[in-house]
């Protein structure tokens, strides 16, 4: 597989770079209209299909909702962390 133009943003990160987008992110520190969709929305269905995931912070929120989820993103290096 080739390298991604993100791929090359993760692993400057993980080799000490700056946090860029969604890397600044944890589960305290997501979007605001995120949280506010979930928080404020019935699903009778939680099934929840990311691409291009990056690390899965915002899967890893939807998961801790009762979400099942699935990630796929062109970065190894984010697959990874």
């Amino acid at each position: 597989m080739s390298t991604t133009t993100w791929d090359k943003i993760y692993k400057d990160f993980l080799n000490g770079g700056a946090a860029y987008a969604s890397l600044n992110d944890n589960l305290e520190n997501l979007h605001h209209d995120f949280v506010a969709l979930f928080a404020n929305a019935f699903f009778s269905v939680k099934n929840a299909l990311d691409i291009g995931c990056g690390t899965g912070i915002y899967l890893q929120y939807l998961y801790n909702a009762g979400f099942k989820v699935t990630g796929i993103d062109s970065s190894e290096s984010a697959v990874q962390m």
